[in-house]
């Protein structure tokens, strides 16, 4: 439908690949860092904040998500070897992973001290978004 001005799945975005689906991807990455960072902050700013399982995991989980992000958009557009590249993907998929034994471990309540802030709707499309974009850089990575 859309043709080949929309550009290839299998492609990473990159200078010289700007097409439609890249522009969405890296806005949907983008969209998706500036959600985890926010979520760091907000847990460290809570006053009722208390280091137990799930929380610690949540703030591992968000800072793998966003050094991810920023290792592939560093290695997309200012680095002449991919290494960041293939370091960010495994950092944002192994973060993508532990976001849904996160979403798992809140929902089923194993964490008796950690009291849920999102509603369950909101983890499960958050977790659904992760796993998407995870497999899309994944796909990717091949291709590099």
């Amino acid at each position: 439908m859309c043709g080949p001005s929309c550009g290839n799945l299998d492609s990473p975005p990159s200078r010289q690949n700007m097409s439609l689906i890249a522009i969405i991807q890296l806005v949907i990455m983008i969209c998706v860092g500036i959600v985890c960072l926010v979520e760091v902050v907000t847990m460290i700013q809570t006053d009722s904040f208390t280091w137990s399982l799930i929380p610690i995991l949540k703030i591992v989980v968000d800072g793998l998500i966003v050094v991810g992000l920023v290792l592939i958009l560093i290695g997309l557009f200012c680095s002449p070897t991919q290494y960041q590249i293939r370091t960010g993907i495994l950092c944002f998929c192994v973060g993508a992973i532990l976001s849904v034994v996160v979403t798992i471990l809140a929902l089923v309540g194993a964490d008796k001290h950690y009291k849920q802030t999102a509603t369950v709707g909101y983890n499960i499309c958050y977790v659904i978004v992760l796993v998407i974009v995870s497999w899309i850089l994944w796909r990717q990575s091949g291709h590099l």
